[in-house]
């Protein structure tokens, strides 16, 4: 897992120091990080739903994004995610505690839609995601 992040650190910075001038070519090259909260869904998840709590992780990676015109372009990601819950559960006997976390890396491919100009400019995002454990 650290050799992960740490070779995602240095690419992006290595890319972001072979390209110099992204802007004049109408390309957009970045770096995002954030926090991520993840609670496993679906039937299996659904039967003990009421003994899962988020897991909060962080989400990190670089992004690339090629304008198509003033207000359209295609974005493609590559994150490292850290996904999960946590357990507890009461029972007669005291409480159990258990983990189930994950490490992710994701690729989006985004199409990217800017609504105005200005100052702010908000955003609608919409695409697939490949992502592996």
């Amino acid at each position: 897992m650290k050799k992960l992040t740490a070779a995602l650190a240095i690419a992006a910075v290595v890319c972001l120091v072979a390209l110099p001038q992204p802007a004049a070519a109408g390309v957009q090259f970045g770096i995002k990080a954030g926090g991520n909260m993840a609670k496993p869904t679906g039937a299996d998840a659904d039967a003990i739903a009421d003994t899962l709590k988020n897991k909060v992780g962080f989400v990190g990676g670089i992004f690339i994004a090629f304008n198509l015109s003033h207000s359209l372009s295609i974005q493609t990601e590559v994150l490292y995610t850290m996904k999960g819950a946590g357990l507890e559960e009461t029972t007669v006997d005291g409480t159990v505690e258990g983990k189930l976390y994950g490490d992710y890396l994701e690729i989006p491919v985004l199409l990217k839609l800017k609504f105005l100009s200005g100052g702010i400019q908000p955003f609608l995002f919409a695409g697939p995601t490949w992502a592996s454990s």
